[in-house]
């Protein structure tokens, strides 16, 4: 089994190496224009999963000033199917964080250490790790290219992100994630392999940033 995966993610590593639009230039401007967090800030993506398909609007609603000098950003996701509304909606944080971009389920879930969504140096090949009791992961920057979403075009950055562990030890997952320049995440397609194999896609509908 654990052949099989490193055949899997090997695989898929080297066809983000092969993308034919990709520049091996650094991008050198802050991640943080990959990441619009102002207030009012909104996006709406088509969800698919195992389970059936969702439309998920995520919003920026609080802005947090922190002790030590950081922010933290609030959104609440709202969950609807294509013709009804789910009841609850599911609240995050976000926050930067010398030159890396986290994501937090709560207010108490700061205060543990997790691994990037993002970081600079934005460079094709940049890669970083992570390792707990259980699994480990690394996330890697595998393209960057343009692209052009509701008549804009700028960069984009693919991040792979693998993973090994969990629950099970041949537990294992492949994510891979679309940040636009200006916009915040356009797509994510991810595969993970626990207790049978479940696969989701966020792909970006429209969105309102300020």
């Amino acid at each position: 089994m654990a052949k099989k995966i490193q055949i899997l993610i090997a695989c898929l590593l080297l066809s983000c190496s092969h993308q034919p639009t990709q520049t091996e230039n650094p991008v050198k401007e802050d991640i943080s224009s990959y990441f619009p967090l102002n207030i009012g800030n909104r996006w709406v993506y088509s969800y698919g999963a195992n389970d059936g398909p969702l439309i998920i609007m995520r919003s920026i609603d609080t802005i947090l000033n922190l002790d030590n000098g950081g922010r933290l950003y609030g959104f609440v996701d709202s969950l609807s199917t294509f013709d009804s509304l789910i009841n609850g909606d599911v609240r995050g944080f976000y926050t930067y964080n010398n030159g890396r971009f986290y994501f937090y389920r709560s207010l108490s879930d700061t205060t543990n250490i997790m691994i990037p969504f993002l970081q600079s140096p934005i460079k094709v090949g940049f890669k970083w790790t992570w390792n707990s009791k259980d699994a480990n992961g690394s996330r890697e920057i595998c393209s960057i290219y343009l692209d052009t979403f509701n008549g804009v075009t700028d960069t984009v950055v693919l991040v792979v992100h693998t993973s090994s562990g969990g629950i099970l030890p041949t537990d294992y997952s492949i994510d891979s994630v679309w940040y636009m320049k200006g916009i915040g995440m356009i797509k994510e397609v991810s595969e993970s392999h626990s207790f049978g194999v479940h696969y989701t896609r966020y792909e970006l509908l429209q969105c309102a940033i300020q």
